[in-house]
């Protein structure tokens, strides 16, 4: 999780730099337009909320030693995690959403990667990882965790 977490901050870039290129990629047959103003406020809040998102994890999974607050930070990602591919699956459509060969960067990003966090997330979550371990106040990562004694 160490590993795969915080880089998540790469979401965040693109919609805060270059929200009109953020909106016009998402789906790739829409052909770049100077955007509304709530399409361009949209973008930058939603970079915002993955900013927020990728700083929770990196605060929240290297300051915690408690196992349970982590499961329960992954178990919500990860439901957020099918929500998101579920809303690109919804507007792209099925025979879109399964010409793999078609998808642009952005395609990748909302459903590759983030079926592979949710991969990460998942195999942590049913111990693949290996168990929970005693760890020291540097927080808890991949098995790092639950204090002697608790």
């Amino acid at each position: 999780m160490l590993i795969s977490e915080p880089p998540s901050i790469a979401g965040a870039i693109a919609p805060l730099v270059d929200p009109a290129g953020f909106v016009t990629s998402q789906l790739g047959h829409i052909a770049a337009h100077p955007l509304y103003e709530t399409e361009r406020v949209l973008s930058l809040q939603l970079g915002n909320l993955y900013f927020l998102l990728a700083m929770m994890s990196v605060v929240l999974l290297n300051t915690t030693t408690e196992p349970r607050v982590v499961h329960g930070y992954l178990v919500v990602l990860g439901i957020a995690d099918i929500g998101h591919v579920v809303a690109t699956y919804a507007v792209m459509g099925a025979e879109a959403f399964m010409d793999v060969g078609s998808w642009n960067v952005m395609t990748w990003g909302n459903v590759a990667a983030t079926i592979v966090l949710f991969t990460c997330r998942s195999s942590y979550l049913l111990g693949l990882f290996g168990p929970d371990r005693a760890g020291g106040t540097t927080g808890m990562r991949m098995g790092v965790g639950r204090k002697k004694g608790r």
